[in-house]
């Protein structure tokens, strides 16, 4: 490889990854196409991450490590903005700082958007937990339709298998409002506006590591404001696809968000669920008939999955199981 190729910039957001980050980076430093550089940007983590990153950028130049600005909101998608406004790269790539890079991820990504004349190239991934084991050996990517097929969850994308020409991202940035779907938000848009100028290459290039830290595992299912951001995403993929998407596909999308929605309800939040089930009949996606049956059938559920929550998560009730379950141990 020379350096008159193309730079590629890998942009990395990084938060408490001192331990996971040294193979990310050791799998990037042994890539076969060497013009490249990689932009971590640490989100103000509290260990020993940044020492970490430092002594990667001593070893090899292209490393280059950056602080997200305190004035900008936490979280990977503001760390991703900020690495993509320093970087310098005709190619971008988003990667994990937990994932590995096959180390001829680069090469072959950019030949095959040569090769086919595209903005982006997608390849397939595979994933491994912690002690080595192989979990999935390959993802599923084969398409007829790349938007159709990823919003009805028929083919799994995610960013670190996304090779992206910087026209691309010049239209396309993170929500940094979002604090769950981020990658579900930005990959949609992308296919909606870019899909007919990418292409796919049928190959394991990318290594994710499925682990209890990561940010997706930390979500727990009745947290209110991830929920909040995966609706609102389901909301704009709802929006965004009618009179574009076929008709059959935009029923399913249809029921992705109502199956999501109804979430918000059995968590007691009426108005939330109302708010956006009002908009969808005001704007045409459902009708009349549509709203009425599921304000019918998700009001009745709500009678008895309301309480049950509650009752799951009230921290009173666990106390009062904790101390039961002690004493009927003493008693033993």
């Amino acid at each position: 490889m020379t350096t008159t190729l193309p730079l590629v910039s890998i942009i990395i957001p990084a938060y408490n990854r001192a331990a996971l980050v040294k193979e990310t980076l050791d799998s990037i430093l042994v890539q076969t196409y060497t013009n490249w550089e990689c932009l971590v940007v640490d989100d103000h983590s509290t260990d020993d991450t940044l020492e970490v990153l430092n002594k990667y950028s001593e070893i090899d130049k292209r490393v280059k490590v950056y602080k997200r600005p305190s004035t900008t909101l936490k979280g990977a998608c503001s760390c991703r903005n900020y690495g993509f406004e320093k970087s310098r790269g005709k190619y971008v790539v988003y990667f994990d700082s937990d994932d590995i890079m096959c180390k001829d991820y680069i090469y072959k990504q950019y030949e095959n958007c040569l090769a086919n004349n595209a903005l982006f190239s997608i390849c397939k991934f595979s994933t491994f937990n912690n002690n080595g084991k192989i979990l999935v050996a390959k993802s599923k990517l084969y398409h007829k339709n790349l938007l159709e097929d990823f919003i009805t969850k028929r083919i799994k994308v995610n960013t670190p298998i996304l090779f992206l020409h910087r026209d691309v991202i010049k239209e396309i940035r993170y929500d940094e409002t979002l604090v769950k779907a981020q990658d579900l938000d930005f990959i949609y848009r992308v296919f909606l506006y870019f899909a007919a100028a990418g292409c796919v290459l049928n190959e394991v290039l990318v290594k994710v590591r499925i682990h209890d830290n990561r940010i997706t595992a930390s979500y727990k299912n009745f947290d209110l404001q991830p929920l909040l951001s995966s609706i609102e995403v389901k909301w704009r993929i709802l929006r965004d696809t009618i009179g574009i998407v076929d008709s059959k596909v935009f029923i399913e999308v249809k029921n992705i968000f109502i199956s999501e929605l109804k979430l918000i309800l059995f968590r007691g939040y009426f108005h939330t669920f109302y708010q956006y089930l009002n908009k969808a009949m005001l704007k045409g996606y459902l009708s009349k008939k549509e709203y009425l049956l599921i304000c019918g059938k998700y009001g009745f559920q709500s009678l008895y999955k309301i309480p049950k929550g509650i009752l799951k998560r009230s921290n009173t009730l666990k106390m009062v199981r904790r101390k039961v379950t002690n004493m009927l141990k003493n008693d033993s």
